[in-house]
């Protein structure tokens, strides 16, 4: 039996290799997986020169997270990284399979992948047995600007979500209202931005966690980062499981839920 990180009610952290814990967690009984696994965004050799950065508070972001360094680099650590895609997509496949077996018969999953892999994730999802429903899109509307001003910002990223039922049965609170399949939110700045560097702001997941879920409904987040999702699921009254394999993250997720607070009603 592995020991929890960090427990408080309806909450849960578990420190570790996720293909390890997840085995613990028993046959059908999460309700959604909501998750942004690495997927070998990072580049050792892309840098930019944070001097050329116009834009103050980028500049100033750049300069908290990277102190003392005059370029930006976009290796955000070996957790990132693969040794080819193959090696990716298998990973994906068996943390894709253990989400399988414990997600309930009407559980769903959401989750970010990579565009240029998404179309391959997305058919292991199908051959594991998940019925895919729609490829979601995050629209941030303050993206790091074009520093060379050669292109377009990259404004957007990309999810997935799958159910496991292949029919009816599955939470969508349609009661909210019609729903674009793009979710618009600025990326994390202020108080709420971490040291993590692929933070996903809270409203954006809440805003997934609203339509997906109701109140004490149990998500799970195997590749939980700086802990977003649990605080999302804590914010609206829901059960949360985090696990994530790297210990500072894991402090800065316990800093994060101590200083949220669960609605009383």
């Amino acid at each position: 039996m592995i020991t929890s990180y960090y427990e408080e009610e309806g909450i849960k952290i578990y420190l570790g290799d996720c293909l390890e814990i997840m085995k613990e967690i028993p046959d059908e009984s999460i309700d959604l997986v909501l998750t942004d696994p690495p997927y070998n965004i990072s580049q050792k050799e892309r840098k930019i020169d944070r001097s050329k950065i116009q834009n103050r508070k980028i500049r100033r972001l750049v300069s908290k997270r990277q102190d003392k360094v005059s370029e930006l680099c976009y290796d955000f650590g070996k957790w990132d990284f693969y040794n080819s895609v193959d090696e990716q997509l298998e990973f994906a496949e068996k943390w894709l399979k253990e989400s399988y077996r414990i997600l309930k018969m009407n559980g769903q999953i959401i989750s970010f992948y990579s565009k240029s892999e998404i179309s391959f994730f997305e058919s292991i999802m199908l051959g594991i047995g998940f019925h895919v429903r729609q490829t979601l899109v995050w629209h941030k509307t303050n993206p790091v600007p074009q520093i060379f001003k050669v292109g377009y910002m990259s404004a957007c990223e990309f999810l997935t979500w799958a159910t496991k039922n292949t029919g009816a049965g599955h939470t969508f609170n349609y009661q909210l209202g019609q729903k674009h399949n793009v979710f618009v939110h600025p990326i994390c700045q202020g108080n709420e931005r971490t040291e993590h560097p692929t933070q996903k702001p809270v409203k954006l997941l809440k805003d997934i966690l609203n339509y997906h879920t109701n109140k004490n409904d149990l998500v799970l987040d195997p590749f939980m980062g700086s802990g977003t999702t649990l605080v999302a699921c804590k914010e609206l009254g829901r059960q949360g499981i985090g696990i994530e394999i790297n210990k500072e993250y894991c402090d800065i997720a316990v800093r994060r839920l101590k200083n949220t607070i669960r609605p009383l009603f």
